[in-house]
């Protein structure tokens, strides 16, 4: 998902994100976010990419926002 949106993530970013994530709580959003972000990102101008894939990765998809939009 982060490569399909134009970040820079390569199959070391992806190791050093699993060494992060070892070192925190998982369950912890904010952690998980800021431990993937920290190893993943690398470019000030990302920052956004990152955090608007992240929430669209995790998105609930039982909210209203999640849903498809009938086309009529």
């Amino acid at each position: 998902m982060l490569r399909r949106a134009g970040l820079p993530v390569g199959p070391a970013d992806t190791i050093l994100a699993g060494e992060a994530l070892r070192h925190i709580s998982v369950g912890e959003r904010a952690q998980f976010r800021a431990a993937l972000r920290a190893s993943m990102v690398h470019r000030r101008e990302h920052f956004e990419v990152f955090d608007a894939a992240f929430d669209l990765f995790w998105r609930d998809p039982d909210t209203p926002e999640a849903r498809p939009t009938s086309r009529t």
